[in-house]
């Protein structure tokens, strides 16, 4: 089966092109080379990725494609794995490389080809039935398009049901709680159709198989696993499931169900929603291996949806299970009942897996066959309780000390969002674990709730909040995937621009949560949640204990309660828990109770250190005391204390991560409504109009946490006067701190206190903490004294620690970027304003172009956060500057900035300081295209937005009189404009308390500019001259600036009006010489006018 030409078409004209690229593997593939020409295709393949050749990736599937199904066709073994592999290829060529027809048609006749041989190897010696059409495929296609069409409009009708944006508190409104509780159920039913329609499909593709197989050889049953189980699936989840067989089962009737699982993957993989990488061909993903660059392939042209789960070690939760390999055993997930149940004691398998998997076959659901195999193994299962709570205690240990980051992801505004991994995945594992250690297991997350508040575990009110964050996480996961019609889980709240036309290839933008109101009533919920599940593993057993004394299980679940338990003849513990207080109402009438909860940590931790005993901090709470003593008593144990301070360090590190005190992040049943949880989550959704006075409140009950937020909130609302008020008043109050001293020094940046603010730079070097990220500290530091030097005229002092500063930050790591994302965006941000004031445009444009591919990265690609909003605004500047002639560009990065600024940030009442910014950089490009018209209108907007903008640096004020002045001058009014530009010259001298600056350079070159054009040449060479000045001071006399060489041309201009030719030359000769050494040679517009000015004067290029 070689490469197909054809040259009837433009589609294979352009394939034939490539076939030198992939001749060596097809001849390694006809001489039976498997393994040679797999690699070649490989390598091709990955050259073609690199170089973005759609063709090329089209004929390096084919061709790997084809080594599989020859590798099959010569009898290699697992056949059934080397057929839906070589069908997973050939199916990926189509979507990769769309083509032309006869391209679809060669690869529909390799798919199909694979099925046939498939069922003549498995029809051999028994009657098999020939393989359906193509069309077949499209019909299952089709069904599963009209099945997410269903539940897109169940959806709709979901979301209509209750508004979360205008709810109130369920705890005090019986109508708000009543109109969440219908809202929940809806979605409930939602998901109980949605997976019975996704039953249903599986059952019709069953259906196909045994006809084409022949009927099963013994009694069986089809279980489904993972979110089918727990009715969370979508129309896009990944299949789980597995294959019960009766007690009497041969091996040859498992080869039945081998075969019968290998059909179905096909007809699953001919959907055209199986991405590579979960087919684990180890060419191209080898999990196996530890070398990163074994595992390069990453399939964003799929689109992932409905398929087998990934064949990956970490997944195979399907009935052919996992193959042999590094010392671990095969398993696949065909058995009969004992068999599967017996898997949850077993240790056959490396622990982790086992863990896992077992965990995964706990829950089950029936698809078809009989099911009393499914009661059978379902009772044999629940047999298994002590073990199985056990593990779950295991698991909520582990889980609370995974997701307890995500309660910091506050901290982040604007990031987007894993709707997988930070909103759905911690509550429905939580709800899940909280059920089997409380004997309340059921298969949905709904019925877990509803099971703990029938046994009296939760309340009433805790089960409706609970229910509402399920439900929540569980609608978003399915939100996000519609509206991306594949599996894809970033969303963002913010604005979303959408690009005049998307490029085919360009991945998708993230999609915009239609109700981030969503988002605020599940961490009303889930944050509470994630406190107390952490609280709660902290403050009881170390989890080593656990595994070797199950009778401290019940300790944990009921710390101030009776258990009863019982010895068994091997030994072990039995755990009952009937009568046992709740485990949710005891740890939360603890952390209410105490003032502080965490306060016998330290002092535990301090007699652990000294011998010294602790103080009284706990309260009167009786049970208080007790539990302080216990504590203090297990950490003096020898042999329990390294344990033990290890836990009290940990939890110490979790206080302190915590903003404010933890009574106001934890509520009554599970719902916290304080004015401090409300106005973070604001603050993480960028919301800081509302935050801003939630925030103010909490501030001040509990300044020591929220300095950093409440600042970064006012600084956002361009408050920087009140901010610098809350600074200082912090200073006093508190003892001088890295944050309060680097918060000071930003914010007399921002109102030109320069000297104040170089003060507070050393201070906070002085308090600099040696940690894991003080470099990076300290290179924002010396960002903000590199900054302070140029705003102060001292160039030199500047150059030196911009170079010193970037030598740093080529040295930062990728695990610095994974821990301090936003600190690297910042650092990079400001490297290139800093190289931009210093007319470095090119290591400028450079910094500023890593900044963007990391805020696409963080934020999402065209999301109106504001940092790439400044970022393109900058751009805008730079390349106006180096007046290239690429304005189109720079008009572009322009008015992206100033839509992401409109759409984002602020009222109709007030303006950010940010939106003068950027039409100050508009109005310039329009004014350098001669687009007079547009540029009066810009320079009008600015002027009258400037007079409701908070905040507004004085600087850019100097700049809409700037504009102004030049608007004036062209239209005759040339007393208006030298008004206007001395104006901007008074404001720039005022800021700078009259010291040398390179804004107040501009401002005295516009001047001069204004006199030049009102006849008045004296006073333009003047001025024009001051500012040279000015400028040589700034970048350096012999330094090349375009800055400096547009006052030089000025000044030749000026001189050849005055009839001074010889100096006209002169200043020409300098500012083109300079010109061409800013410029790297490039010929842009300036030039050509200068070289043509003296031209005029008679002069001759050396």
């Amino acid at each position: 089966m070689s490469t197909i030409l054809c040259t009837e078409n433009s589609f294979h004209s352009s394939i034939s092109k490539h076939i030198s690229a992939v001749s060596q593997g097809d001849r390694a593939l006809q001489a039976g080379n498997y393994d040679t020409a797999e690699c070649i295709f490989a390598q091709a393949l990955k050259v073609a990725i690199r170089d973005n050749d759609v063709c090329l990736q089209g004929l390096c599937l084919q061709g790997m494609g084809d080594v599989y199904i020859r590798r099959a066709i010569n009898r290699a073994s697992n056949r059934g794995r080397q057929v839906t592999k070589a069908a997973a290829l050939y199916n990926a060529a189509m979507t990769w490389a769309p083509g032309d027809q006869h391209w679809k048609d060669v690869m529909v006749h390799r798919i199909k080809y694979v099925e046939k041989c498939f069922l003549v190897w498995v029809g051999r010696g028994r009657q098999c039935q020939v393989s359906l059409p193509y069309s077949n495929d499209l019909q299952h296609k089709a069904r599963l398009k009209n099945i997410r069409k269903e539940c897109k409009v169940l959806l709709q009708c979901t979301e209509m049901l209750c508004d979360f944006s205008t709810s109130g508190d369920p705890t005090k409104s019986s109508d708000v709680k009543n109109k969440e509780a219908n809202w929940v159920e809806a979605v409930r039913s939602m998901f109980h159709t949605t997976a019975g329609r996704m039953k249903d499909f599986v059952r019709q593709l069953l259906a196909e198989c045994r006809e084409t197989l022949g009927q099963p050889p013994c009694t069986y049953a089809i279980i489904g696993l993972g979110s089918m189980a727990r009715e969370e699936m979508t129309p896009y989840s990944d299949f789980e499931f597995a294959i019960l067989l009766e007690e009497e089962a041969k091996e040859q009737h498992k080869k039945y169900f081998r075969n019968l699982t290998s059909l179905l993957h096909l007809k699953v993989i001919n959907l055209g929603e199986t991405i590579l990488p979960s087919m684990a061909i180890t060419s191209l993903n080898n999990f196996n291996s530890n070398d990163i660059e074994d595992n390069w392939l990453y399939d964003w042209k799929t689109p992932r949806g409905f398929a087998f789960d990934g064949a990956m070690p970490s997944a195979c939760k399907t009935p052919l299970g996992r193959e042999a390999v590094d010392g671990k055993p095969a398993l696949e997930l065909i058995m009969t009942p004992t068999e599967m149940a017996s898997l949850q004691e077993k240790q056959a398998l490396a622990k982790e897996d086992h863990e896992h998997l077992s965990e995964i076959l706990s829950t089950v659901t029936w698809i078809e066959g009989d099911k009393r195999l499914v009661e059978d193994y379902q009772g044999r299962v629940d047999s298994a309780t002590p073990n199985l709570v056990r593990k779950a205690v295991i698991t909520l240990f582990h889980d609370a000390n995974k997701y307890q980051k995500d309660i910091n992801s506050i901290y982040k505004p604007g990031f987007q969002y894993d709707v997988k991994k930070e909103i759905y995945r911690f509550p429905t594992l939580t709800i899940n674990n909280l059920g089997i250690c409380f004997e309340s297991k059921r298969n949905t997350p709904w019925e877990v709730i509803d099971a703990l508040r029938d046994n009296k575990h939760i309340s009433e009110m805790g089960a409706h909040n609970l229910s509402v964050a399920i439900s929540i996480a569980t609608l978003l996961r399915l939100q996000t995937y519609l509206a991306y019609g594949r599996q894809k889980e970033g969303v963002t709240t913010l604005p979303v621009l959408q690009p005049k036309e998307q490029k085919s290839g360009e991945q998708d933008l993230l999609h915009k949560l239609t109700s981030p109101a969503l988002l605020m009533r599940f961490y009303q919920t889930n944050i509470p949640l994630q406190i107390f599940v952490y609280v709660s593993v902290m403050m009881s057993v170390p989890p080593a204990l656990i595994k070797v004394h199950p009778k401290l299980v019940a300790q944990f679940l009921s710390e101030y309660g009776s258990s009863e338990e019982s010895a068994t003849d091997e030994g072990s513990i039995e755990v009952t828990l009937a009568g046992s207080p709740s485990l949710l109402e005891n740890l939360m009438s603890l952390v209410k109770t105490l003032e502080n909860p965490f306060r016998i940590k330290p002092l535990a931790f301090s007699q652990a250190q000294s011998g010294n005993g602790p103080s009284n901090g706990v309260g009167q709470n009786p049970q208080a005391h007790k539990n302080l003593h216990k504590e203090t008593e297990t950490a003096s144990d020898p042999e329990n204390q390294p344990e033990y301070v290890e836990r009290i360090f940990q939890m110490t590190l979790f206080q302190y991560s915590l903003p404010g005190n933890v009574s106001e992040l934890l509520g009554d049943e599970f719902y916290c409504n304080s004015d401090l949880l409300r106005g973070l989550i604001h603050f993480r959704l960028m919301n800081y109009k509302e935050a801003e006075p939630l925030l103010r409140i909490a501030y001040h009950k509990k300044p020591t946490r929220l300095l950093h937020c409440y600042l970064m909130t006012l600084q956002s609302l361009g408050k920087y006067a009140e901010a610098l008020k809350v600074t200082e008043e912090f200073t006093e109050l508190h003892q001088l701190s890295f944050d309060s001293c680097f918060s000071l020094a930003h914010l007399y940046i921002r109102i030109g206190q320069f000297q104040k603010a170089r003060a507070a730079c050393l201070k906070s070097l002085d308090t600099l903490e040696i940690n894991f990220d003080a470099e990076l500290w300290e290179i924002l530091i010396k960002l903000q004294l590199a900054d302070i030097s140029t705003n102060l005229g001292e160039i030199n002092r500047a150059k030196e620690l911009a170079v010193e500063i970037e030598q740093m930050t080529f040295k930062t790591d990728e695990e610095q970027i994974k821990r301090q994302p936003l600190v690297i965006l910042n650092i990079r941000f400001n490297l290139g304003i800093l190289f931009s004031s210093l007319g470095q445009v090119v290591r400028a444009y450079s910094w500023l172009q890593k900044t963007i591919q990391m805020c696409n990265t963080i934020f999402g690609m065209n999301v109106a956060h504001h940092i790439t909003a400044s970022c393109f605004r900058e751009l805008a500047r730079i390349m106006n500057m180096c007046r290239d002639s690429d304005y189109n560009t720079a008009l572009w990065y322009g008015d992206l900035s100033l839509k992401m600024i409109q759409n984002n940030l602020y009222s109709d009442n007030t303006y950010h300081p940010d939106v003068i910014k950027s039409l100050n950089v508009l109005f310039d490009i329009h004014w350098e295209l001669d687009n007079n018209e547009q540029a009066v209108k810009i320079a009008e907007q600015a002027l009258e937005l400037a007079g409701k903008t908070i905040g507004i640096n004085k600087t850019n004020l100097a700049q809409v009189y700037t504009n102004l002045g030049k608007v004036c001058s062209d239209t005759g009014s040339h007393s208006k404009a030298i008004w206007c530009h001395e104006e901007a010259l008074r404001i720039d001298r005022e800021h700078y308390h009259n010291k040398p600056s390179g804004n107040t350079a501009v401002s005295l070159e516009g001047l001069g500019i204004a006199y030049w054009k009102a006849g008045n040449y004296t006073m333009a060479f003047k001025h024009v001259q001051e500012a040279l000045h000015m400028q040589e001071d700034h970048y350096g006399k012999d330094t090349p600036s375009p800055n400096t060489a547009e006052s030089l041309r000025l000044l030749g201009f000026i001189k050849k009006d005055m009839g001074d030719h010889s100096e006209a030359v002169r200043y020409l000769e300098r500012s083109l010489s300079m010109m061409t050494e800013v410029f790297g040679g490039r010929m842009t517009d300036r030039m050509v006018e200068t070289i043509q000015t003296l031209q005029e004067l008679g002069w001759m290029p050396k």
